[in-house]
């Protein structure tokens, strides 16, 4: 009896953790309870919605690499290709993030300007910017010719992190849609979900052939990642004395690009 309530849990906590962070229909939804407990512990899975998406560029990446796409529609391809399965979730959290982070205002107002539907300039500025750097960070990466296993290990990594940045953050509004998430996981969720991203990792890199040249290259990912949380928490607590679900959401978009940018930096001399 434990048994099986403790698979049907799992299979909840799955079946939420994909819903969260894409915009996939999924069944059996409407026989599962979003309540506080289940919606915290989805995040054990936020490492394993992040290989779907790895998987997913992957499989594009190689499919598009024997089609032989000219380089710069393969590049457009695999940067719009998660916003198709996401509806521009995180996007929107990082542009709320650039208009309220980037104006001169008090810490009630920008948690304003985060509720906000509308584009103000900062954000319209900030995403042409952000766009255009992205598309030239996946532009250099298949130019290099680098492995496109390394594109299944981005996405693990910048979910996690979302998980991280939860951890033992304050959540600055009474009510919202990361109140759940924000300061509510525990250090048991926590341990559970790291050892999730440790598996995925691990099982990465056993179907993959792994030297000591990968192993280091991911741990100045993992070092990189954890800076970045660390420093984007502070700066948010900042801005607004404390983490929202946009703040996640930007952090996973943010995420990608440090990560793009460490393995770049570290491979620059076999450009």
């Amino acid at each position: 009896m434990r048994i099986t309530l403790f698979i049907k849990n799992l299979f909840s906590w799955l079946i939420i953790a994909f819903t969260t962070l894409t915009r996939l229909p999924f069944p059996f939804t409407r026989f599962i309870s979003y309540d506080e407990r289940n919606i915290t512990n989805s995040t054990i899975f936020f490492p394993l919605v992040g290989l779907f998406y790895g998987v997913l560029l992957f499989v594009a990446a190689r499919i598009l690499s024997f089609m032989q796409i000219p380089l710069l529609l393969f590049c457009f391809i695999l940067q719009i290709l998660p916003y198709s399965l996401n509806k521009f979730l995180h996007f929107d959290g990082l542009c709320d993030v650039m208009d309220a982070f980037w104006s001169d205002r008090s810490k009630e107002q920008r948690l304003k300007i985060l509720k906000d539907s509308r584009l103000g300039s900062f954000a319209i500025g900030g995403i042409i910017f952000f766009l255009l750097l992205k598309f030239i960070l996946i532009y250099l990466f298949l130019k290099a010719g680098i492995d496109f296993g390394y594109l299944l290990f981005i996405p693990v990594f910048s979910r996690y992190g979302m998980v991280i940045l939860s951890y033992k953050s304050k959540y600055p509004r009474a009510h919202g849609t990361g109140i759940f998430i924000i300061g509510k996981i525990s250090t048991k969720v926590l341990l559970a979900s790291s050892l999730m991203f440790l598996l995925t990792v691990a099982g990465i890199m056993l179907l993959r052939d792994i030297n000591t040249n990968d192993i280091l290259v991911l741990l100045s990912m993992a070092i990189a990642s954890f800076a970045f949380i660390m420093l984007f928490k502070f700066y948010s607590y900042r801005k607004i004395g404390g983490v929202t679900g946009d703040v996640l959401g930007a952090s996973s978009e943010i995420m990608e690009l440090v990560i793009f940018i460490t393995y770049l930096l570290l491979s620059w001399g076999h450009f």
